[in-house]
Order: structure tokens, then sequence, then C-alpha cells
């Protein structure tokens, strides 16, 4: 993998009526929008291939974006280990804390463990390493902790401290993570 991009899913309907979000929330009129508007940015980079979180936000942002650079849909897989952050018994209820919260915390709720997800995430980067290994231009939607996640392994970093060091990525928002 010579270039590799992220981006959060567009506004879901869970995000606008600030509830925890399951794998069924779809995207917004508005989040459609952002995931077009973003898309035009992306075609530049020459994408050539999409892996997804098989939540449904993140599979329609893919899909949008492969319309809007013509990226035939079968170039988009879906990779299991991509999906968001289990936050347990918070799941579909109203979002009581500040976003960053849910980031930080690693206890308690039956939130799966920032070690637990760092795990998954590096499966997640290393089936794509497999399955892109002839591949250069490769684009990850997907849900914001995940990609924080994805940007401290591919920076190398293990310390969880260390995600308060990114900025929490806004929906449609993108940024390349540093591969070698």
């Amino acid at each position: 993998m010579e270039h590799l991009y992220f981006i959060r899913h567009g506004q879901s309907v869970a995000n606008s009526e600030k509830i925890i979000a399951d794998a069924f929330s779809p995207l917004t009129p508005t989040g459609i929008s952002q995931a077009a508007e973003t898309a035009v940015l992306l075609k530049p980079l020459n994408i050539a291939l999409i892996f997804s979180s098989p939540l449904l936000r993140a599979r329609q942002t893919a899909e949008t974006v492969a319309d809007v650079i013509g990226l035939d849909k079968s170039k988009i897989t879906v990779i299991d280990d991509l999906r968001e952050r289990g936050l347990g018994e918070l799941e579909n209820k109203p979002k009581t804390q500040e976003s960053r919260w849910y980031f930080d915390t690693s206890e308690g709720y039956g939130i799966e463990t920032h070690e637990e997800l760092y795990e998954r995430m590096k499966k997640a980067l290393n089936e794509i390493r497999v399955l892109s290994k002839i591949t250069s231009n490769i684009l990850i939607s997907g849900h914001s902790i995940s990609g924080d996640m994805l940007r401290l392994i591919t920076d190398n970093k293990s310390d969880f401290s260390r995600l308060a060091d990114y900025e929490l990525t806004k929906n449609a928002g993108y940024f390349e993570l540093n591969v070698k």
C-alpha cells in the first residue's frame, strides 16, 4: 500500500438525533451530501479500492464516494473488523456525554476496551494489506474512533492516552494514514 486514506461516514440519523448508533443507522440527506463533497476532494487521489465497515452509514458513505469518483462498486470490500467501537449498553440510547468521553472511557457499560479495539484494528489493517498487496491509493470508510485507532497503529504508537492527540474527525472528514 502506497497511500491509505480514511473517511469517517457522513452524518447519520443517529448523529442528527444524538443517539449512540447501532449498525443500522442510515445516512441523512446531509450525510450523503457530505460524503459526495468529500468524494470530490478524493477524486484526484485516484482511489483504486475502498474497504468499509459493515455498518450501514459507512457502507453508504463508501458507495457515495465510489459513485462520485467513478469507481465500480465491486471495488468496495466490507471488513467486519472495521466496525465501530462496541459501546455495549449505551448503544441506541441518547448521547449523554461529550463525544470525547466515548473515545476516552475504557471501562464499564460493556464498552469494548481500547486494547480490544486496537487489536481488532490491527487485524483489519493486516487484512487490508493482504487483500490489496498490489494496489496503492486505498480508502477506508469507517468511524471516528476506529480511524483514530488506525492512526495510532500506523503512527507506531500504542499508548492510548495518545488518542487525545487526534482531533475528532467530523462527519465525512478524511485524512491520510502513515503507511510505509
